[in-house]
């Protein structure tokens, strides 16, 4: 079952609309407005990042051998300037799960974004 704080695997481009691979996503959009055929949102999980942080970038749990929650096994970010769009057919594998928490930090973190 899709909901916000699934961490999932979907073909998406990169920022600039190129590299389209496989990445992980965080879903972002309340479980309640999630549907099979309605897009939803979710924001990019990158290892592409410098330390300390930018302010649109929040640290992720990991394990090598995937035993964190979030299933994710390399040190990267919620990359929260980077929305995707998503349909539910998009979604090629759910990997795991971003505690209450931090999901609210990411949350927090979108709401404080400059509009576009």
């Amino acid at each position: 079952m899709l909901r916000q704080g699934s961490v999932v695997q979907a073909w998406v481009s990169d920022p600039q609309g190129q590299n389209r691979k496989l990445r992980p996503l965080i879903i972002v959009t309340p479980t309640e407005e999630i549907s099979s055929g309605d897009e939803f949102y979710a924001v990019a999980v990158t290892t592409n990042f410098t330390e300390p942080l930018n302010s649109d970038e929040i640290l992720l749990p990991f394990h090598p051998t995937g035993q964190a929650k979030s299933g994710l096994r390399k040190k990267c970010v919620a990359k929260c300037s980077w929305l995707v769009p998503l349909l539910a057919s998009d979604v090629h594998d759910v990997q795991g799960f971003i505690a209450t928490q931090r999901m609210a930090g990411i949350l927090h973190t979108i709401g404080q974004l400059p509009s576009k």
